[in-house]
């Protein structure tokens, strides 16, 4: 039998990717790809159902693997309307962040560039959710900002990285 590996392993990381994007428990997109291969494998050859129940409902993998592309474009179609509103708010309202970032520009000291990193990860965190966890199944029922951080796998991490080095470059740290 031949198998071509690399796009069994490049769907299989899509799949991860969209189950991450709705939801799943980080113990189902953490496996590895042979796991979920063998899981899948399980599931057809017991003659169940190929679904994915994740917060009360039911995704194929062909409908994860679509989410996860859908998520794409949604992020990137977004992303610049996220970055410009935390950067106003920082500009407008936040004037302790927004002294630490002329203080840096002066400095460029490392200390400085970390607590402006984290505070805007932690500050503008529910902006951030808003865009990163959009996709999540059931999002508007879990409010508290740190049962969110929950959501979060390696690919979301990345998402939101993007979003806090995006925004970091629009305030003029480079």
């Amino acid at each position: 039998m031949n198998i071509n590996n690399n796009l069994l392993n490049e769907k299989i990381n899509q799949l991860k990717k969209g189950l991450e994007i709705v939801g799943a428990n980080e113990n189902l997109y953490n496996k590895t790809n042979d796991e979920i291969i063998n899981d899948i494998l399980d599931m057809a050859f017991k003659g169940e159902t190929l679904k994915f129940t994740i917060n009360d409902s039911e995704y194929t993998i062909n409908e994860l693997i679509q989410l996860k592309q859908e998520y794409e474009k949604h992020f990137l179609r977004n992303k610049l309307t996220t970055l410009n509103s935390i950067v106003y708010k920082i500009k407008k309202y936040d004037t302790s962040l927004d002294s630490l970032i002329r203080k840096y520009k002066k400095t460029r000291g490392l200390e400085e560039y970390n607590k402006i990193y984290a505070s805007i990860n932690k500050t503008y965190r529910l902006d951030i959710n808003k865009l990163v966890l959009s996709s999540v199944n059931n999002i508007e029922n879990i409010t508290d900002l740190d049962e969110q951080e929950h959501l979060y796998g390696e690919y979301l991490n990345q998402k939101r990285k993007q979003i806090v080095d995006g925004v970091v470059s629009k305030v003029g740290i480079v």
